[in-house]
């Protein structure tokens, strides 16, 4: 089965609909944006690995060398 442009938003809701405890949030963009918000609703935890606003872990990963 072919989504299309709304391929991100259907697996994220496919995955919530198999009522998780958790979701884990790395970096990402605005589909993983609207799933973070979703599980919130839903009262679902959700442990968020994406860090402050305008970091990139590359290169927070080169200025520790």
């Amino acid at each position: 089965m072919r989504l299309g442009a709304r391929a991100g938003f259907k697996r994220n809701e496919r995955m919530l609909s198999l009522d998780p405890r958790y979701v884990v949030a790395f970096p990402g963009n605005g589909v993983l944006e609207r799933l973070v918000i979703e599980a919130k609703s839903r009262r679902i935890t959700v442990v968020d690995r994406r860090g402050p606003l305008g970091t990139s872990p590359k290169r927070a990963a080169q200025d520790t060398d």
